[in-house]
């Protein structure tokens, strides 16, 4: 990671005692900490997104997307082909749809989204009309469900108010990156 043309420190950490076939790491650095699991499916490779929290300081500024495209770059070399998340911390939702994970159940994502959507109409953050725009999309975005996600992500109402992300921040749903799918790494 770097931050103003300097390279920051970062220790990592391997555990190969886990579970059979597992190893996991974890690196911790100037405002970042990342844990991750990898292991075999079949034949292929994948990896479990444990852990990716950056201090509020470094947020919005670019620097998770730094993390996950040199994470990704050196999981591509390794034979990784896809990568889980859960979406459950903050802004993590909104942060891995944006990155275009996908869902890995279509109907447990719109719940998840429909639940933060409707605490955020009764709290007066979304309005009637945004639920109705969200939950069309919601519904619209079926086509391509590995792309649904990202749509809502970057959905936005007649003002321009930004309302796929907060519907996105604070949902919990569970997502994968295709190592495999270019479009998908495109974000």
């Amino acid at each position: 990671l770097k931050e103003g043309g300097r390279q920051s420190g970062a220790l990592l950490s391997l555990n190969l005692g886990g579970k059979a076939g597992r190893a996991s790491i974890a690196v911790k650095g100037d405002g970042f900490l990342m844990e991750r699991e990898f292991f075999r499916k079949g034949s292929e490779l994948h990896v479990d997104n444990k852990l990716l929290s950056l201090h509020p300081s470094m947020q919005g500024k670019g620097y998770g997307s730094q993390i996950l495209r040199s994470s990704l770059a050196e999981y591509k070399r390794l034979g990784v082909t896809r990568m889980n998340v859960t979406a459950n911390i903050d802004v993590g939702g909104y942060t891995w749809a944006k990155m275009g994970y996908a869902p890995k159940s279509v109907a447990a994502f719109r719940e998840a989204v429909l639940e933060v959507v409707d605490a955020k109409v009764s709290r007066g953050v979304l309005s009637a009309d945004d639920r109705a725009l969200i939950v069309k999309s919601l519904k619209d975005g079926a086509g391509n469900p590995k792309r649904l996600p990202a749509g809502i992500a970057k959905l936005t109402n007649a003002e321009g108010k930004q309302i796929g992300k907060e519907a996105l921040l604070g949902s919990y749903w569970e997502g994968y990156l295709d190592l495999t799918d270019a479009d998908a790494l495109a974000f």
